[in-house]
């Protein structure tokens, strides 16, 4: 199991950013730590590996109906959850849409998608997430942060698949 504190490197895009403007991600999360619960945040480069200014919100609900808001704001990273609670699973599934154009736009490049996962105290815990890129570039690389929520655990697996979706 790996320690996610410091920006882990899931995926590099660049090598396909010729070929593809959309990718589709599927990401687990196993947290490995034996109590406590951590936060997982998303961290995007562009193609020259340096680090996006994005916009984002992430919105659901929990099993007992209560409303949740995970993340809303700008920055260079988000989360898409909170809470995980040690010993679960955090999936979440994206799309990254990449500009199709040759003179890439703010707000061209974002990202849609899903996460699901056991929030401490709160349940099941659904959220759908979205965030767009505020410079004009494409996303080519994607990282993966965790901090400790309640205890110190920061520790997991990753399990992912990146698929290039749409050709050029």
């Amino acid at each position: 199991h790996v320690q996610y504190t410091n920006n882990v490197q899931i995926f590099n895009m660049t090598s396909y950013l010729s070929t593809y403007d959309k990718f589709y991600i599927d990401l687990v999360f196993v947290s490995t730590n034996s109590s406590g619960s951590l936060h997982l945040y998303y961290k995007f480069h562009d193609s020259s590996n340096n680090e996006m200014d994005i916009r984002y919100v992430g919105k659901g609900y929990s099993s007992g109906d209560s409303s949740i808001v995970t993340a809303a704001g700008t920055g260079d990273y988000f989360r898409p959850n909170y809470a995980v609670q040690a010993g679960t699973t955090f999936s979440s599934q994206f799309y990254i849409e990449n500009s199709r154009s040759s003179s890439d736009n703010e707000w061209n490049a974002h990202i849609t998608g899903r996460s699901c996962w056991y929030r401490e105290g709160g349940g099941v815990t659904a959220c759908d997430i979205a965030a767009m890129a505020q410079t004009k570039d494409k996303f080519g690389y994607f990282l993966l942060d965790a901090d400790a929520h309640n205890g110190n655990g920061t520790h997991g697996k990753v399990l992912a698949n990146l698929y290039g979706i749409t050709q050029r």
